[in-house]
Parts: structure tokens; C-alpha cells; sequence
């Protein structure tokens, strides 16, 4: 096995609407060979109401992605080579759904302040109709093909704090949010039958510090690196290999390096540790409220474990080195495929560090905000797959049948028949 190496390098495959034929089969295959998904999305909006009451709670939050809409999606697909190394392919998909969709004030300057671009997603974006609509699209299509794959393979699939990001994945692919909380979990939990692991809860069940993303991905691969000279049966050390983008079939990618950003200056220093070195409130919450700016050298997560379990055995390469994206791509923490990618390697150290009967309770809850109980997914209801119908189907015919470029062809012919209309 290779020497430890920090994890956090950052590769994906960008899915635009200029070469998502391309790389519809190349996606779908990668599916069919892993050993778990994980997802991550970015959207316009979140509910400004938060019940205690999970019914009134998801009745809210019903009301806001349906007049809303995700516009990036982070997939990221581990797979199993060896024992204790998997191979990582990660996937950034520009969504951008048609119609009218509300973007909230202050969801749409969290996204202008961590580089995403809105010329893009509206130049770019892969078109795409909620399926309450009676347009396809071949976003639709892929995604449906994922499920049959998963289904088909017995995948879970994989999210952090992930229960908005459910809510508009089925709003988006599924179909109508239904009107009860329990139809929702009941009609998910029969589209997703390998069931859902919510790394922010099997995280909280470990007693860790902190349950914050960023900081849960950098805790875990400083434990992993620690323990290549110390591994033992119970807590082994394994290696993560982040894969080149794909290249689109009959299509050369072209890869543009991005400048790293400025450190903005820090107006506010208050809050900060007895040795001035790191923001104390960010350390436990993962956001603060002294007024210290997103970039901050403050709220490095590198500090904070430096000072929690001292110095880094591999110190994390420099961005500019490893980051490969287009210019006006979102990169690094909170961005779609790099959140998908810290879940998913958080959610193969535990479990490589969980007892199985544990990870197995643990199975279907996802972690609420403001609510101690987890929401729990009841077990698939036999038979009743509304989207993974064709389990018999090989994985070759669930990859071939979906076509994007036909797909494609029936888009543009909708979008002129709508235009028609409207004249």
C-alpha cells in the first residue's frame, strides 16, 4: 500500500448541457461497478420555518422546493478494489430546471460567495422538468437509470445532513411531493430500497466534537493517515484513490487551472482562542457569528485540528496543484461534488471504524436540526419500486437504453413547441 497522503484532493467531472451525451454512459457504468453513492446539491432556497413538529415541518419545507429548484449536483461514487482501497470518481452536474424557480436573497450570495457561477447555470445548466411536468430531459433519464443501477446492486445511498437534499431529488426526479410526511418517507424509501446513511447522524452517534462537514472530512483523514504505522484489525488504515475527470466520448475536454482566491481581509477578530489562532464558535458550529469572513484564516479547519490532535502527519497539498475546473466553477468546500465527496469518504471511514450491527441501526435516520429523535425510513414495501420497476434488466441494457442524445433531440423539439405556443 501506498504511503498516506492527504485525501483532500479535489478532481471531478464536470456535466454540462454541452457534453452530457458524452458522458452519459461513461457516468452510468461507474454507477454499476460501486460499492456506495453519495450526493450532495446546491438549490435556491430554504424554508424560513422550522416546527418542531416534523409533520408542520415537512409541510414547510414541501412549500419551498416546490417553488424552488437544486442547481448543482454532487455525485460521488466510491468503489472497492481492494481490502482497504477504493477508487473515486466525482461528478459535478450544473442543473437547470425549466420554468420559473425562486432564488432566495441570502441562498443566492452564499452561492456568489463560494464561486458559483449564475452565467453559467443558465448557459450551461442541463435542462431538466420536475416529472409532475410532461417533458423529459436527459438528466431525468440518467438519474432514473442511477436508481434501477442501485436498486439492482443493493446501494445505499449516502448524504450528510441530507434531508432537504432527499426532499428536492424527488421533487426534481421522482415526482409530486405527496401530501403526508409519512407518503414522502414511505414512496422514498421504496425508490431508494438499499436504504440511506446520514453521515451527519452516524457522526453525532460517535460523540465527535463537531458534526460540521468540513471538519468531520478533515478529522477523519488526519485519524486515517495516523494510523498507517499503527493499524490494527479494529481500526484499519485504508487509501482513497480520486480518479482523473473523464473525458466525453467523441468529445476532448479541455481543463482550465483556477486561480486560488485572496484571503479577504479580517475586520473582527473576536471569538478567537486563548493563542489567537482559530474561531472558537466556528470550531464547534461551523459558521460563527463574529463577523469573520468565509475565506477567514480563522475558520481553517487545519488549525483547529492542529490544535486538537496536533500537527498533520501529511500536510494538505496547496489547491492551485490539484484543482482542475473551469474558470467560474464552483471548487472546494461547499460546492456540490466536493461536499458528495467528503461524505462519501467520511462515510467509508465509519465504516471501517463502526461495528456493523451499528452502522446497521443507524440505517434510514436521518439527523433533524432542532430535533433530537432522527427521522426514520420504514423498510421498502416489497414490489412497490415506482422508478426501479425493471430490476431483471441486465446493468448493460439500463446503461444502453438510456439514449441522452435521443433524449435530447425531444428537449429541443418541446422547448419549440412551448415557444410556439406562447406566440
Amino acid at each position: 500500500m501506498n504511503p498516506p497522503k492527504s485525501a483532500q484532493i479535489l478532481s471531478f467531472t464536470e456535466v454540462t448541457a454541452n457534453n452530457i451525451i458524452g458522458l452519459s454512459s461513461q457516468f452510468l457504468k461507474k454507477v454499476s461497478e460501486a460499492s456506495y453513492i453519495a450526493l450532495d446539491l446546491e438549490f435556491t432556497g430554504l424554508s424560513d420555518s422550522s416546527p418542531k413538529d416534523m409533520n408542520h415541518r415537512y409541510m414547510a419545507y414541501k412549500k419551498t422546493v416546490e417553488t424552488h429548484a437544486m442547481v448543482s449536483m454532487g455525485i460521488s461514487i466510491f468503489k472497492q478494489t481492494q481490502e482497504c482501497v477504493y477508487s473515486c470518481d466525482n461528478f459535478h452536474f450544473l442543473t437547470l430546471k425549466q420554468g420559473s424557480m425562486t432564488m432566495d436573497v441570502k441562498t443566492g450570495q452564499f452561492l456568489l460567495e463560494h464561486n458559483f457561477s449564475l452565467d453559467r447555470l443558465f448557459l450551461e445548466g442541463v435542462p431538466f422538468w420536475p416529472p409532475s411536468q410532461s417533458y423529459s430531459s436527459p438528466l431525468n433519464e440518467l438519474f432514473k437509470g442511477m436508481m434501477r443501477l442501485m436498486a439492482k446492486r443493493s446501494l445505499p445511498l449516502v448524504t450528510h445532513n441530507g434531508l432537504y437534499d432527499i426532499l428536492y431529488i424527488y421533487h426534481s426526479f421522482i415526482g409530486t411531493l405527496p401530501k403526508t410526511l409519512a407518503g414522502f418517507l414511505k414512496n422514498f424509501s421504496n425508490q431508494f430500497p438499499s436504504g440511506v446513511y446520514d453521515t451527519k447522524f452516524l457522526v453525532q452517534e460517535q460523540d465527535c466534537e463537531a458534526s460540521f462537514l468540513s471538519y468531520v472530512f478533515a478529522r477523519f483523514d488526519r485519524l486515517r493517515q495516523k494510523r498507517f504505522v499503527s493499524t490494527t484489525p479494529d481500526k484499519p488504515y485504508f487509501e482513497v484513490n480520486v480518479q482523473d475527470p473523464l473525458e466525453p466520448e467523441n468529445n476532448k475536454r479541455k481543463a482550465e487551472g483556477e486561480e486560488a482566491g485572496k484571503e479577504p481581509a479580517v475586520k473582527k477578530q473576536r471569538g478567537l482562542d486563548n493563542k489567537g489562532s482559530y474561531c472558537k464558535q466556528f470550531a464547534e458550529r461551523g459558521y460563527c457569528e463574529f463577523g469573520h469572513g468565509t475565506k477567514s484564516i480563522y475558520h481553517n479547519i487545519e488549525t483547529i485540528l492542529d490544535h486538537q490532535l496536533g500537527p498533520s502527519l501529511c500536510p494538505v497539498p496547496v489547491m492551485e496543484e490539484v484543482v482542475k475546473v473551469k474558470e467560474g466553477l464552483t471548487g472546494g468546500a461547499h460546492s456540490s461534488h466536493y461536499d458528495a465527496y467528503m461524505t462519501a469518504f467520511a462515510y467509508c471511514y465509519l465504516t471501517h471504524t463502526m461495528k456493523q450491527e451499528d452502522l446497521e441501526k443507524c440505517k434510514n435516520k436521518l439527523n433533524i436540526g432542532g430535533i433530537d429523535i432522527p427521522l426514520t425510513f420504514p423498510a421498502p414495501t416489497l414490489g412497490r419500486q415506482i422508478i426501479p420497476k425493471d430490476i431483471q434488466t441486465t446493468k448493460e441494457e439500463i446503461i444502453k437504453n438510456v439514449n441522452a442524445e435521443k433524449i435530447f433531440e425531444n428537449v429541443n423539439l418541446e422547448k419549440n413547441v412551448e415557444n410556439k405556443n406562447k406566440e
